[in-house]
């Protein structure tokens, strides 16, 4: 049989076509394995979204809206001038009450330019009032980058060890003589009677020291909502004049809610 040389170049050519489309089709059928996804890493910062619809504020109020971010270095940048004072004002108070430790947690709010907005202590067992004070006071000198989509919100958490380690006491320990005092805590008398009557925050929770006499010497308090400075003046001096039962160290340490 005579074979003509073009005719067999263009049958191979069509051979070809056909043979390349089909591996194509076979390699589109098979898809390429996804990778493993990231692994979550934890942070001490913890962004938060109160804004979002359905999460909580910290104070019961639900809205909707949005917040922009700020990355955890920058973050740490913003922060590391501040924490020197914070250092400072643990540091200081520890010097005359070196029971004092326990940890912090401050909820930040930080404009869209940098600047803080706000900073309330969200969790506090150090038992101190004067130093989360101050603590607050130094967090407010922090400055951050502008946050990206809008003001953000984030949460910070320190741990501060004192020198001295008390023993850590139940409410079982001191139930007795608080409620036996419950309505002077929150009150005040002239004589036996009642001339004000002290509003008490929501979520109220006050750790407190007792040296080995069984006083208070030392008192902190957080609640839900912001605490009123005279209820919280009368509280710490009404509990320094309770006798609670003596600790078998030389200091011991109870937190309770109201």
């Amino acid at each position: 049989m005579w074979w003509h040389p073009a005719w067999c170049e263009t049958r191979m050519m069509r051979i070809c076509v056909v043979m390349c489309a089909a591996l194509e089709l076979t390699s589109c059928s098979t898809p390429e394995p996804k990778p493993d996804p990231e692994p979550v890493v934890q942070s001490k910062h913890q962004m938060v979204n109160p804004l979002a619809p359905g999460d909580d504020d910290g104070d019961g109020m639900k809205v909707e809206g949005t917040l922009g971010t700020l990355d955890q270095s920058v973050i740490e940048a913003g922060l590391n001038p501040a924490l020197l004072e914070i250092t400072s004002c643990f540091n200081r108070q520890q010097k005359q009450e070196p029971y004092l430790g326990g940890q912090v947690t401050m909820q930040f709010r930080v404009a869209r330019d940098g600047a803080i907005k706000s900073v309330r202590m969200q969790r506090s067992s150090l038992g101190s009032m004067e130093v989360d004070r101050c603590i607050l006071e130094a967090a407010h000198t922090a400055r951050f980058q502008r946050p990206r989509g809008g003001e953000a919100e984030f949460s910070y958490s320190l741990e501060l060890s004192g020198r001295i380690m008390p023993v850590v006491w139940n409410l079982g320990m001191v139930r007795d003589e608080i409620t036996k005092h419950r309505e002077d805590l929150s009150s005040i008398r002239r004589g036996r009677k009642i001339v004000t009557q002290l509003v008490v925050p929501s979520g109220l929770e006050v750790t407190m020291y007792i040296d080995r006499r069984g006083h208070v010497v030392s008192v902190g308090m957080i609640a839900v909502e912001e605490i009123d400075q005279e209820f919280a003046a009368h509280l710490v001096a009404t509990l320094k004049t309770i006798t609670f039962e003596q600790p078998n160290s030389p200091y011991a340490k109870v937190t309770f809610t109201w």
